[in-house]
């Protein structure tokens, strides 16, 4: 017979369990936890207790304990319950959307957990199609309908959502024939104009949103509304216990149309949904002959079909793997906040921790970072090789290169993701555990009272002293060996010294050659710099030798 577990409330079953002699209640309790779920049993109208015993044949009532909302999830609440009332109310969309923690992450006063195209592979091969796809007739016949069906003067919003809906519906059936998918568009209430699901491991999973307004300025804002879908959604997946929520970070590709403009980003839910357009507004103005602008448009229609082909590919990974975590994947790992490369690190065996500045919201802000966490990762491998790994878009690799050779940089490797834009360095992890140290861990003058952890390296002065020469010294040899290269950030975190004397110098992202490159447009406002050194300024060899000397000190 075994022991029945069914639902309270509604009295289904959830499971039977084979009933074994001398079962108690923890026995039950324990094998539910195992399967995720959270609550506690009740027996006789009574809540079982661990020691309760159990008989062959008995019934007992599961009563599920959901976890508390997270701050995000209490805030949304907050919001108005119509999208449009936000998207429509600039003061309201400043209160919620313009602070330095805002509802959704949309890049304007704050920065997602990591770039969408890092952490999702379907919107980094997205972008790569804005450069490369090749369209094939389908593809042309998609564009040459859009173009046509929305230039004109339509009368209202819902004329050009059903005439778009229409023309993406039969495009998108004919590219996948052999996937199940549904085109939909909304009804009344808090959705999203059109959306897009696909039918994996038996559950439609939502891979992409269009907003559509009659024209630009009209109706409200596209991009709040959308998103406004986007994270109502992810409620509903969270609040079901959906794999797709809690096995990924929920990716989806975003449309808004306005007018006979057209925009396509993506959406994931980090601790927060965050949105990033891939593209700028196009215009799709089929009077207006301009071979340069149809090129670019086209492939950024088509590579909508080649995003959500590539959705579909993920969401099965995610599925296969969800079903073999079983209990597991209802709990959201932290992975899924990083770079896919990283969170593969993981998977694969290895100890990943992100690395985080350590600097006050306030300055974050200041520095126009928005958050702590760097994309830069210290990676155990199973076999015990330790590695600094970071992503970037700028790095200098040669200058790098040629320092190490010198002796003075550890030693690594790069490799360019799939998109083309961004790197993976690699690096030779210089550890505390061979006596390598970051100056900011040295220097005394930074001794903090009270805090025998920030204290634990901290050298006095005579060694301090002779810190400062070997690194001195450290730079005037590598500059001798090869003077036209700049580092460019000569700040104290970025250099390394070994108890026996040696010194590294680390983080070449903004190395280049003296004379010719430049710095990043945005450099830290709150570090003091030497002169002529300013968001897009030429570089010079002598800025690393000024920088260095603001930084040590007499």
């Amino acid at each position: 017979m075994g022991v029945r577990v069914v639902a309270a409330g509604d009295g289904r079953e959830l499971y039977v369990f084979t009933y074994n002699q001398g079962m108690r209640g923890k026995d039950l309790l324990d094998e539910l936890k195992e399967l995720g779920l959270s609550g506690h049993v009740q027996i006789n109208g009574e809540r079982m207790t661990r020691s309760f015993p159990l008989c062959d044949g008995a019934v007992c009532v599961f009563v599920e304990e959901r976890p508390q909302d997270s701050t995000w999830f209490l805030r949304h609440n907050t919001l108005p319950s119509s999208a449009s009332t936000l998207s429509n109310s600039n003061p309201l969309m400043k209160t919620h959307l313009g602070t330095d923690d805002p509802i959704y992450d949309l890049s304007r006063t704050s920065a997602s957990a990591a770039p969408l195209v890092l952490a999702a592979p379907p919107f980094a091969d997205y972008v790569q199609g804005l450069k490369s796809h090749v369209l094939d007739a389908l593809d042309w016949n998609f564009v040459g309908r859009t173009v046509q069906e929305m230039s004109p003067f339509l009368d209202t919003e819902d004329t050009r959502k059903l005439s778009f809906y229409r023309i993406l519906q039969g495009y998108l059936l004919a590219k996948f024939p052999a996937t199940v998918i549904q085109v939909t568009p909304s009804t009344p209430g808090p959705n999203a104009d059109i959306k897009i699901e696909v039918l994996i491991r038996g559950a439609w999973i939502l891979v992409c949103l269009v907003e559509v307004k009659p024209e630009v300025g009209l109706n409200g804002e596209p991009c709040v509304q959308v998103m406004n879908a986007y994270a109502k959604a992810t409620i509903r997946s969270r609040s079901r216990y959906q794999w797709q929520f809690f096995c990924s970070c929920f990716p989806v590709l975003i449309v808004e149309l306005a007018g006979p403009n057209i925009r396509v980003g993506g959406a994931c839910h980090f601790d927060k949904p965050a949105h990033e357009p891939f593209t700028p507004f196009l215009h799709m103005l089929k009077f207006l002959r301009d071979d340069r602008h149809l090129g670019i448009l086209s492939k950024a229609l088509a590579s909508i079909s080649l995003a959500i082909g590539s959705l579909v590919r993920f969401y099965d990974r995610v599925g296969t793997a969800a079903a073999a975590q079983g209990a597991a994947a209802r709990t959201r790992d932290a992975s899924v906040n990083w770079p896919h490369h990283a969170a593969l690190q993981k998977s694969s065996g290895a100890t990943v921790v992100q690395l985080e500045r350590r600097f006050s919201a306030s300055q974050l802000a200041l520095m126009q970072v928005g958050r702590a966490q760097q994309l830069v990762f210290h990676i155990k491998r199973p076999g015990g090789a330790q590695r600094v790994v970071k992503f970037c878009q700028r790095y200098g690799k040669e200058v790098h290169r040629l320092w190490h050779e010198a002796g003075y940089a550890p030693s690594f490797q790069h490799q360019l993701l799939q998109d083309g834009d961004w790197m993976v360095i690699d690096m030779e992890c210089l550890a505390e555990g061979d006596g390598w140290r970051p100056l900011h861990a040295l220097d005394p003058r930074l001794a903090v009272i009270g805090d025998a952890d920030a204290n634990m390296y901290r050298l006095n002065a005579s060694e301090w002293d002779a810190c400062k020469r070997a690194v001195r010294l450290a730079l005037r040899n590598v500059q001798q060996m090869h003077s036209t290269t700049v580092h460019g950030d000569m700040r104290r975190q970025n250099i390394l010294w070994n108890v026996d004397g040696r010194v590294a110098f680390v983080d070449f992202d903004w190395a280049g050659i003296s004379g010719r490159d430049c710095y990043p447009l945005f450099i830290n406002p709150v570090n003091v710099w030497p002169p002529g050194v300013t968001g897009a300024a030429v570089m010079l060899s002598q800025h690393d030798v000024q920088l260095l000397d603001l930084e040590l000190g007499p």
